[in-house]
């Protein structure tokens, strides 16, 4: 109706990229970071103003109809200032990510590679099959199924047994790429931050058996910032739309230095982002790529916009 071209609609759809992130999670700072750190991997300025635009349209739009609240319900967001243990812990923990993240998104490949390997299966079969393991499963521990919102949002909130976390992140480590490889619904963002609270448990319970005395809430919501910059690469995102998502502004420095470690520790690892790996694999990308394309450059702006 407008009558854009094709390049200044593939302007605008790079500047409302990070909407439906922002409006997703209720972090409009977030989102419009995701559009800069991930989909254009550079922060121009002519490309600022339009996406916060959109991510202002957005968000504003779903915060009427939902209200303002955190996409996390932290009960207690008051956090002490790391002292010396503290921040040696956090220091500790970012490298940790910065490991852990790289075998998440190999764990994501290597089992997508798997799924394609039958891929003379009917993908119908294939749903039906995981369908009915993990049926099998949440029948007796429903809190298991879905994205992981609602564990998430209970380990921030609580200590959980080590054994009761140890158990559920080894079940979202195998199933969470499982359902996403073979296009069961289960997606990849949500497991992901889920994980990252589950480490988070388990680092800060493992730390508290030599002497610390270490708040497994905190690590969890660190854990959240660090593992989605070890995973996406993107570290500032992922601090803001944490921070965001559950409103626990007194743990920013530890989600700074944590995702920090955790990011340059997967790029020392030579680890690719999970959205690029999976952007490579389409079959479009690839044939692109043959023809000599640099599909990894960031995008052009369109002439009369630049």
């Amino acid at each position: 109706m407008l009558k854009f071209s094709k390049e200044e609609l593939r302007f605008l759809t790079i500047a409302s990229a990070g909407t439906g992130l922002g409006v997703a999670f209720s972090s409009p700072l977030g989102g419009a970071m995701f559009t800069f750190e991930e989909v254009t991997k550079d922060i121009r300025m002519n490309l600022v103003i339009p996406t916060l635009i959109c991510v202002f349209a957005g968000c504003t739009v779903s915060m009427t109809i939902l209200g303002m609240q955190p996409d996390y319900n932290v009960i207690n967001r008051t956090f002490i200032i790391p002292g010396v243990k503290e921040s040696v812990a956090f220091i500790l923990f970012g490298i940790f990510i910065g490991v852990m993240g790289p075998l998440y998104n190999k764990m994501v490949l290597i089992l997508l590679n798997t799924n394609a390997y039958f891929k003379k299966v009917i993908p119908e079969v294939k749903a039906g099959i995981i369908g009915i393991v993990v049926a099998l499963l949440v029948y007796f521990a429903p809190g298991l199924a879905g994205g992981g919102d609602q564990l998430g949002t209970e380990m921030l909130n609580y200590t959980f047994p080590i054994a009761t976390v140890l158990v559920i992140g080894l079940i979202r480590w195998f199933f969470a790429p499982l359902c996403y490889a073979t296009g069961v619904p289960g997606g990849l963002f949500s497991p992901l931050l889920l994980m990252g609270g589950i480490l988070g448990h388990v680092f800060a319970w493992t730390l508290n058996l030599i002497g610390f005395d270490l708040n497994p809430m905190a690590f969890c919501a660190v854990g959240m910032s660090a593992f989605f910059a070890s995973t996406i690469c993107a570290p500032i995102t992922g601090v803001l739309l944490i921070l965001e998502m559950t409103a626990c502004w007194d743990l920013t420095l530890p989600m700074l230095i944590g995702s920090a470690l955790a990011f340059f520790t997967a790029q020392a690892l030579k680890s690719q982002p999970i959205y690029t790996a999976l952007r490579l694999r389409i079959p479009e990308v690839k044939q692109m790529q043959q023809q000599g394309v640099d599909v990894l450059q960031p995008p052009a702006i369109p002439e009369k916009l630049s």
